[in-house]
């Protein structure tokens, strides 16, 4: 029969407790990177939602319309078009040769005439920004867009990723 008695004889565990302090050391470990990651995504989420903000991308617009302006003038050449596919290498996903992104710009030139003087017309000029990079389209005078990628976000001269004339 089994001694249902408090009073057991038998010897008490040893323990040498380094093991105990290797799990608290490992919850805090755990603790402290769920921190940071929460931080790091709202960090994300507040600066996205600033770059979102209309009066933010209006003067982001204006900011960078010099450089749109300068891309429509490039494209207007056969010389200027070169040395712009030459400028930014993210232009060969999607024109693989220089002959290819030549005979794109040749036709998109009459639409790129018809460029409006200033992002101020309403409805002229809209950025998108995500974290791949921005996204800005221009509405030409004759109906169409012009959609130029850039890669990264920001105000100075970034590389163009992928342009088209839709």
């Amino acid at each position: 029969m089994v001694d249902s008695s408090w009073e057991n004889q038998a010897p008490a565990p040893r323990s040498s407790g380094g093991f105990a302090w290797g799990k608290v050391l490992m919850g805090c470990g755990l603790a402290a990177a769920l921190g940071i990651g929460a931080l790091v995504v709202r960090g994300i989420a507040v600066a996205n939602q600033k770059m979102n903000d209309p009066r933010v991308r209006e003067e982001l617009g204006r900011s960078l319309w010099p450089m749109v302006k300068e891309l429509a003038e490039d494209l207007q050449t056969d010389d200027g078009a070169r040395s712009l596919y030459v400028r930014n290498r993210g232009l060969r996903e999607r024109f693989p040769t220089e002959e290819a992104f030549l005979a794109a710009a040749r036709t998109w030139r009459l639409s790129l005439a018809t460029l409006p003087p200033g992002p101020d017309a309403p409805g002229a000029f809209e950025t998108r920004v995500s974290f791949q990079g921005m996204r800005l389209l221009v509405r030409l005078g004759d109906g169409r867009h012009l959609a130029i990628r850039l890669q990264g976000r920001g105000r100075h001269r970034l590389p163009v990723r992928d342009m088209e004339v839709q």
